[in-house]
């Protein structure tokens, strides 16, 4: 299987700019992310292999109970 990108966003900053104490933030919301399985009150697990990569990835162990 390929993988394309789907969305594109934008790495915001966050934080104090009077003290230069700056974050990035990237924010992922959308209907988009429910057709793909992640679903509100679920639990993902982020790895990053390299720089620049990061991976999601639905984490069945840490479902809240229903």
């Amino acid at each position: 299987m390929s993988l394309k990108p789907s969305r594109t966003l934008k790495i915001e900053a966050v934080g104090d700019f009077s003290t230069r104490k700056i974050k990035p933030r990237i924010r992922l919301t959308g209907q988009w992310l429910e057709k793909l399985g992640f679903i509100p009150g679920h639990r993902v697990t982020i790895y990053s292999l390299k720089p620049g990569e990061l991976t999601l990835q639905f984490n069945e162990s840490a479902m809240p109970p229903m």
